[in-house]
């Protein structure tokens, strides 16, 4: 698999934060000393706070009408680059799991009652690679924010899954953990 160099194609602002991310508890970072998340754009880590519920109540109003939301700039630009060259340092060939395929939408063979532009039938191309959670280091800093509480907690609040004994877990499948 080639290695990913496209870190420029994402849309990310050049804002850095003067604050580190915290690790999860107990944890080391091993050297990661820089911020990962932009949180003066996102402070997911003022639990509680005015900014944060500001960032909460948005990103649910846009999950609720479009069904997603993103998070332009979540990432600062070094947290991209050091999971990027972490990697691509880490990966051997077929360690990722990749696919390159045209299919429809519904990846089923279409319906022949529609035209071949209908979206039933319309074939997209599909390129992926992925890597299996087990498969990164310790201290990339992907790992290092699906680990850590405070995203965790995050994405908690705008699914809703603090509420009703609703709750979000962790994958506990090493492979599979993303």
């Amino acid at each position: 698999m080639a290695p990913i160099t496209e870190v420029d194609r994402f849309p990310i602002e050049k804002k850095m934060d003067d604050l580190s991310f915290a690790s999860p508890a107990g944890q080391e970072t091993k050297g990661v000393s820089f911020p990962i998340v932009d949180l003066a754009r996102y402070p997911i880590d003022r639990k509680g706070s005015p900014a944060l519920g500001e960032v909460i109540r948005s990103a649910k109003d846009k999950y609720r009408s479009d069904g997603i939301v993103t998070f332009p700039g979540f990432l600062v630009p070094s947290a991209i680059a050091s999971a990027v060259e972490d990697i691509n340092r880490g990966i051997g060939e077929g360690d990722a799991w990749v696919t390159d395929k045209k299919h429809n939408v519904f990846l089923d063979s279409g319906d022949d009652t529609f035209g071949e532009e209908h979206a039933r039938n319309k074939k997209l191309n599909t390129r992926v690679a992925a890597l299996a959670y087990d498969r990164l280091s310790a201290d990339n800093v992907l790992r290092l924010l699906y680990e850590n509480d405070d995203f965790m907690n995050f994405l908690c609040a705008i699914l809703e899954m603090d509420v009703d004994g609703k709750t979000l877990y962790r994958s506990a499948d090493p492979l599979g953990a993303w």
